[in-house]
């Protein structure tokens, strides 16, 4: 499975660096041709699977229309993405292999592997992420550092500590948002299965769906601010943040969460890759360790992951 595995995490860090550009999108004082750059993205990965499928409104579905509201890109990239790790996730590395027929747009014939209908996706994902990055530097915005060494690589030097049980810790939480768990889905494939009117009903359930999202952002927070060096942030079980009890959400409150959790899922990978192993020993509170307390973290969002997904299965 070493193809699928390779292709999965390639789209996994597009999706890492197109959410990041996205921010800085958001920060553009004219993000227009951005916005339909990023569109464009997004309109391919729709149309190359439509294609792939033999869907026969794929010769018409068109390369760079619609252009989507700058607010609805997130929530449209996260389920063009998760088509595909869908998608990928069904087939062995043979079939990944296999080359497929498709249409053109003048209705001719073609064939090609999947495999490099899926790398040209993100080798495309690259091309146009550096012709946005331009546009960000033409507006007067630094752009952000978004290069694949970026996320592998560290300084070494003849004293430069070992990281690899930090990593191990960084895994697991990659693999509870979108690898392959031994306990069943990810977060991102149990979450894309959730309607915005489900999510927001707690039918026999104490809390709704993203009640429970939010609460696992709520939990994240105190290992978040113990990363940055914040020791004296504690969470609270009263806090009216933790659970929302006291919150009306609305349908479009439902993307907002679920892009707020990617994005503190960042933040927290970004913090802990800056600690080495000796970190994992320091103490936290009661006699306990930073990895107990990490663990704990871990263990936590697999509970409610467990529980977002029985409850998401009730009609």
């Amino acid at each position: 499975m070493f193809l699928k595995s390779y292709l999965t995490d390639t789209f996994r860090f597009n999706d890492r660096m197109n959410r990041q550009m996205l921010a800085k999108i958001a920060q553009l004082p004219d993000p227009a041709a951005a916005v339909r750059q990023f569109s464009h993205l997004i309109n391919s990965q729709n149309k190359w699977l439509a294609r792939i499928l033999q869907d026969p409104d794929a010769p018409a579905m068109s390369w760079w229309d619609p252009v989507y509201p700058i607010d609805e890109l997130a929530e449209r990239w996260h389920k063009s993405l998760q088509t595909w790790l869908d998608f990928l996730d069904e087939k062995t590395d043979q079939e990944i292999r296999a080359e497929v027929e498709f249409t053109g747009y003048d209705g001719s014939r073609w064939i090609a592997a999947l495999s490099d209908i899926a790398l040209q996706l993100n080798y495309h994902a690259i091309h146009h992420r550096a012709q946005m990055q331009v546009d960000i530097r033409n507006q007067g915005l630094e752009p952000d550092f978004i290069d694949y060494i970026g996320t592998r690589y560290r300084r070494v030097s003849a004293d430069t500590p070992s990281n690899h049980k930090v990593l191990e810790l960084v895994a697991k939480f990659e693999e509870i948002r979108s690898g392959t768990p031994w306990y069943g889905d990810n977060f991102q494939k149990i979450t894309a299965a959730v309607t915005p009117a489900r999510a927001l009903n707690p039918d026999h359930s104490n809390n709704s769906i993203i009640q429970m999202v939010w609460h696992m952002i709520y939990w994240r927070k105190p290992l978040i601010e113990r990363l940055k060096g914040n020791l004296q942030f504690r969470g609270r079980i009263e806090d009216p943040d933790n659970w929302h009890k006291t919150r009306t959400f609305a349908e479009t409150d439902w993307p907002a969460a679920l892009e707020a959790f990617e994005q503190q899922h960042e933040e927290l990978l970004t913090l802990l890759r800056e600690k080495d192993d000796a970190y994992l020993t320091t103490g936290y509170r009661d006699g306990n360790t930073m990895a107990w307390f990490i663990e704990g973290v871990l263990q936590h969002d697999i509970y409610h992951l467990g529980q977002i997904a029985a409850v998401g299965l009730k009609v």
